[in-house]
């Protein structure tokens, strides 16, 4: 707006300034129409002197005095009635002179409001780019930021979309599920009834007791039997520590090594050589297979001690799992008051579940909406960082232009305050010169008002004689008041005394 208008102040001027040099050239011309008839009034008003002076010098030339008298008043006449045209003309050019200045001026006026408001604005719309710049750079990083978030989202929703869409197709499971659970409760109910009666369950841990006691006196007597074996196995091996090492056959057979007279010279050397020779052998070969037979029964006792001894401490467990099978009925019972309100908690929730599979199906098109909503955004937001980035880049060039156009301002603002204040000096000497001329047009006029007067004057003057001498006098008075006149108006217009 700032700049159509400027234009249209610039083309005011303009216009005016055209005027001004027409109206210039125009006054000019007849300008030197006027100087032209002027100097011919100027002429005319000397000549009308001189011949005055003649006629008044002397009456015998009062014929040629009078007729150069008449001569000098006609060409005045015409002078006057030339200046009248010509002072007319310049009349005209001044108020149109005068009237150029004034339009002008105002144009001048108004072009530096023009330019002083155009530079303020571009001051400011220069400091308001300033702002949308350093704007347009944090917006083009928010954008960038909002792009690259909206490509996370995107991926997230598509996530999210896909888990919404298994959920969908496990939930679907959910409505055949409470009829599942109940046929298999009922299913547990009936298993249920194998289960035994208080009754039996008594007899059960009757017998285990019996059982329990049983195995304990077993590994009790086992453990006795283990403990004889072993004290016969002690038995027999000192039996046979004995007959191996008897003292007498020991030192009966050591004399026989060492002095074998001596032995045999001794009252029971035969009977010490026969036990030696039969019955040791005898007594030694039965305690072997005895020691053998008793050391396998050792084994074996030993053997069955450990085995019923850990049956024992095995048989606890099972004795205490058939203690615990006491509170089975009882168990059974809660058990199936439990299922049976499981089953009516299914039957009432089974609702539930269809409104929640419904809800997993809207939610899961909703997510499919919100899926296709966050590409949609993507989409956009990767546009609108490239349309951010463009933005960015015009705003800078626009930034950049505002500087220079900022910069020219302020000489346009410098050259039109320096028009403003030469055109106001222009109007302030035009009036005057307005004025002066307007004083000049209506002495020319008045000089135009006396011109047939003068030459009606002079035609009588050259005609008849009567009264001349008086007439001349008032003539040549009036002529001299109009020669200064003519020499003031002459001078005025730029002629020379």
């Amino acid at each position: 707006m700032v700049l159509n208008k400027r234009k249209k102040i610039i083309i005011g001027g303009a216009t005016a300034a055209v005027l001004i040099v027409s109206s210039v050239t125009g006054g000019g011309m007849v300008l030197n129409a006027l100087q032209r008839g002027t100097g011919q009034l100027n002429d005319g008003a000397v000549a009308l002197e001189q011949g005055a002076e003649k006629i008044v010098n002397g009456a015998s030339t009062l014929k040629d005095g009078s007729q150069g008298l008449y001569t000098g008043i006609e060409q005045y006449t015409q002078g006057v009635s030339a200046l009248g045209e010509g002072t007319g003309q310049l009349h005209e050019g001044m108020k149109k002179y005068t009237g150029a200045v004034s339009l002008l001026k105002q144009g001048a006026d108004g072009l530096y409001n023009g330019v002083y408001g155009y530079t303020t604005a571009v001051n400011g719309m220069h400091q308001g780019i300033q702002v949308l710049d350093q704007g347009a750079s944090v917006l083009e990083q928010g954008i960038s930021g909002l792009s690259n978030g909206a490509g996370k989202l995107s991926d997230g929703t598509e996530t999210l979309n896909d888990g919404m869409k298994m959920l969908d197709e496990n939930s679907k499971a959910l409505l055949a599920a409470p009829d599942m659970i109940v046929d298999g409760l009922t299913q547990l109910k009936q298993g249920l009834n194998v289960v035994p009666s208080e009754t039996d369950i008594q007899k059960l841990m009757q017998g285990s007791t019996t059982v329990k006691t049983t195995i304990n006196g077993m590994s009790q007597v086992a453990t006795g039997i283990d403990t004889t074996v072993l004290t016969l196995q002690t038995t027999i091996n000192g039996l046979k520590q004995t007959a191996y090492s008897s003292q007498e056959l020991n030192q009966f057979a050591q004399l026989l090594v060492t002095d074998p007279g001596t032995a045999l010279s001794l009252p029971n050397a035969q009977g010490m050589i026969q036990a030696m020779a039969g019955a040791y052998v005898t007594t030694s070969t039965a305690l072997d297979g005895a020691s053998t037979t008793i050391t396998g029964m050792k084994n074996y006792t030993s053997q069955l001690s450990t085995g019923l001894s850990q049956l024992n401490q095995n048989y606890q467990y099972i004795d205490a799992g058939v203690q615990a099978l006491a509170v089975l009925p009882t168990a059974a019972k809660a058990l199936e008051q439990g299922m049976n309100g499981m089953i009516g908690v299914i039957q009432k929730e089974k609702d539930g579940i269809v409104t929640y599979v419904q809800g997993v199906k809207t939610a899961y098109q909703g997510t499919m909406a919100l899926n296709s909503g966050a590409k949609e955004l993507k989409n956009g937001s990767e546009t609108l960082d490239n349309g951010a980035k463009k933005l960015t880049l015009g705003i800078h060039e626009l930034y950049n232009g505002s500087s220079q156009l900022s910069q020219v301002g302020g000489s346009l603002k410098e050259g039109s305050l320096t028009l403003m204040q030469s055109l106001g000096q222009l109007h302030q000497t035009s009036t005057p010169l307005l004025m002066g001329m307007n004083t000049l047009y209506v002495g020319i006029q008045k000089l135009d008002e006396i011109k047939a007067g003068l030459l009606k004057g002079a035609l009588a003057i050259k005609d008849g004689n009567s009264g001349v001498n008086d007439a001349m006098n008032g003539l040549y008075e009036g002529i001299k008041t109009l020669k200064k006149g003519t020499n003031q108006l002459y001078s005025t217009v730029g002629g020379k005394e």
